[in-house]
């Protein structure tokens, strides 16, 4: 870690709490919002989109314009948790049976809050893996698809969120797009295992409501599945482990990582919590992304309830950017910026990110200094006190000075990620490109053997932020695309990408 200035040393002392002070963490994690989804980011004229708590957040905190996830669902959850770059990992558990994505060995953030005596929680999508037990007690190889009817359901996931540093958990392995269809609790299933049945793809009456569930993929689950419920269970739970904590650990400050199912396809708005959704603003996926609001709203009015809100340090963040043309045609979900999710370009993986800490964060404030996502574990670290071996974190940095106003240097100067270049290559983790930027440029590099390979597109992001303008084969770039070329090798080939937290 590069030398902090002395102011930079002043606000750190100011702000970094005592045990007995320390305040509660909140991580809102989106599902496929872009940059251009919130209306905070993209107030132009005639936009459907009504996201009043969200931009209330941006009012009362600080607005980043310039932070950046990994471009696709699982690998973005796994940097979060880690804080390290996807391929440090063996496998991305996007499928239940999948092994973990986080490696023995590989600290977790909510590991960190336990060694700092916070009471933690998971609500939402999980889609890390977590692999299954079968009747006879054995653990069920990652290799194993739909025969569900060996599963002993009874035995919690052999690596789910209990294992990762979760005190309680409550969620859907992969949200609404993939089954099973049906929620684990602590890691076990909720429900009676002998009523699973296998939903087909399709539009499906609800009993007890007039709206519809749609299935995407063929897979197993419970015949009550109901997914236009699905965001506002997720949130009564939360709600009630607020409830709890208050009651029964008032002198413990709480970690919540909450990733919503919004607004992944299916889009199925119904009603959350007695107000209408469906319908509310004239497009489907304008009324999941005001459904996601009243996720953060119902959160914000409960903290604010039991007088924990100011002492809350509350984060809005998305996965990656929207999936392509899925946009209202009132506005794009890419904004400015090219692309869509699981793509190399600006949008896959350029996201919105808010803020807010009463009191300590400036209101109103806006950065325009580059963060990524795997910074969030080392930047909690400084604030609160965390201890990070040079095993963990490999590839974050702490940020936590610009959260508090000091832009004096600039602390990270490079992201990494993945994402398909090719319209017509799949939008697979395995298989994508890389996108690497440095120096004022960005290049995009092919897949070999999962390494980098060869500089297929280049851009100057500083003078071409729409990345129109394609200089791989321009002689007066050449240097610059070697240089960058060789520091992408050399970071996938090294054991980390940033200097170990604390040094």
């Amino acid at each position: 870690m590069k030398r902090l200035t002395l102011f930079s040393l002043l606000l750190l002392a100011a702000t970094t709490t005592s045990a007995a002070s320390k305040p509660n963490v909140l991580i809102f994690f989106a599902d496929d919002v872009g940059w251009g989804d919130i209306r905070c980011y993209n107030d132009a004229e005639g936009t459907l989109m009504k996201t009043p708590n969200i931009d209330q957040l941006a009012k009362d905190g600080m607005r980043f314009t310039d932070a950046h996830s990994r471009s696709l669902c699982a690998p973005s959850r796994y940097s979060v948790m880690t804080g390290n770059y996807p391929f440090r990992t063996q496998q991305l558990g996007w499928v239940i049976s999948a092994t973990s994505s986080v490696r023995n060995g590989q600290k977790t953030i909510a590991q960190m809050f336990q060694e700092l005596d916070y009471h933690t929680a998971f609500f939402g999508k999980w889609h890390m893996g977590g692999q299954l037990h079968d009747k006879q007690g054995n653990v069920i190889p990652s290799n194993f698809k739909k025969e569900w009817k060996n599963v002993d359901w009874s035995q919690p996931m052999h690596q789910g969120p209990t294992r990762l540093g979760f005190d309680y958990s409550f969620l859907t392995h992969s949200g609404v797009q993939a089954g099973p269809y049906f929620y684990l609790e602590n890691d076990v299933m909720v429900g009676d295992p002998n009523r699973i049945r296998i939903w087909k793809p399709g539009i499906h009456p609800n009993k007890d409501n007039p709206y519809q569930t749609k299935i995407e993929a063929k897979d197993y689950g419970l015949p009550e599945w109901d997914s236009t419920q699905v965001g506002e269970h997720y949130t009564e739970k939360a709600l009630e482990f607020i409830d709890r904590h208050v009651a029964e650990k008032p002198d413990q400050p709480f970690f919540m990582h909450f990733c919503t199912q919004c607004i992944h396809t299916p889009m199925t708005p119904g009603e959350f919590m007695g107000q209408r959704v469906a319908g509310k603003t004239g497009h489907v996926h304008t009324d999941m992304l005001y459904e996601m609001d009243l996720q953060v709203g119902a959160l914000l009015d409960r903290l604010e309830k039991h007088g924990e809100l100011e002492n809350t340090i509350v984060i809005y963040t998305s996965d990656n950017g929207p999936w392509e043309k899925l946009s209202p045609e009132s506005y794009d979900s890419s904004a400015q910026w090219r692309g869509y999710k699981g793509e190399g370009y600006e949008a896959g993986h350029r996201v919105p990110f808010i803020i807010r800490w009463d009191s300590k964060i400036k209101p109103g404030t806006v950065c325009d200094r580059l963060i990524d996502q795997v910074d969030l574990m080392p930047s909690f670290a400084t604030m609160l006190g965390g201890k990070l071996e040079a095993s963990h974190a490999l590839d974050g940095l702490d940020i936590s000075p610009y959260f508090f106003g000091d832009e004096s240097r600039e602390l990270r100067d490079f992201h990494y990620a993945k994402g398909r270049i090719q319209k017509d290559s799949l939008i697979d983790f395995k298989f994508a490109e890389f996108s690497y930027r440095h120096h004022g440029y960005k290049i995009l590099v092919s897949n070999k053997n999962q390494r980098p390979g060869e500089v297929m597109e280049m851009y100057r992001l500083s003078n071409d932020p729409e990345e129109k303008n394609d200089l791989a084969n321009h002689p007066e770039h050449e240097k610059m695309k070697a240089k960058l070329l060789k520091e992408l090798k050399e970071l996938h080939r090294g054991k980390r990408s940033t200097p170990a937290f604390g040094r």
